[in-house]
């Protein structure tokens, strides 16, 4: 066996070494300093897209803030018109109709008889008219109060609840009979919405 003979001094070979790892640490740190900086580079885009999307999205509120502002008063007139709705809806439906009741007269009205006043009070009005005779004055009153009076509208049957003659007087010329009654009615039947319409 041919044993090798090294003649390089320790020196040398120490020297040697130390270049070596003086190589591979400068090429490490080279490699560490790269990819350091490729990380510090893709972090400034990454941050920098974020920004970018964060001003976009700040854009983006404002605009809807302002849109929702610019509706602001949409909404309140809105409210308003929907009180005013319901306040009117209301009103109407609780609201006596009057011309239910002058057609339950006239409809319960003998054809010899003519009304020529008539003051309305909530429950109750007074009536005047001209009548040939008692009878039909008579038969007048009955009518108002019967509740099951067939000629007229059949929910109102029951609207007229008392009648009283305040006056008759026999005219001058004695053909006819001039006369005032007091009426009461029941003024929840004079609404739709009691009525069911």
């Amino acid at each position: 066996m041919v044993a090798s003979i090294n003649l390089i001094p320790q020196e040398e070979i120490q020297e040697q070494k130390k270049g070596k790892a003086v190589k591979v640490t400068t090429v490490l740190a080279i490699l560490l300093v790269v990819v350091v900086a490729l990380i510090s580079v893709g972090i400034f885009y990454y941050t920098f897209g974020l920004r970018n999307q964060k001003n976009q999205l700040e854009s983006d509120i404002q605009g809807l803030r302002t849109e929702i502002d610019g509706r602001k008063n949409f909404e309140i007139e809105a409210r308003n018109l929907s009180k005013k709705f319901t306040g009117l809806k209301t009103t109407l439906e609780s609201r006596v109709h009057y011309s239910l009741l002058l057609s339950e007269l006239e409809a319960r009205k003998p054809a010899d008889l003519e009304i020529t006043g008539l003051t309305v009070k909530d429950g109750s009005f007074t009536l005047s008219g001209n009548s040939n005779s008692y009878l039909v004055l008579s038969t007048f009153m009955t009518n108002l109060v019967d509740k099951k009076y067939a000629k007229g509208d059949k929910k109102l049957q029951p609207l007229f609840t008392a009648v009283h003659l305040q006056s008759a007087n026999l005219s001058e010329n004695k053909k006819d009979i001039s006369f005032a009654l007091s009426i009461k009615y029941d003024s929840q039947s004079l609404n739709y919405k009691n009525r069911g319409l």
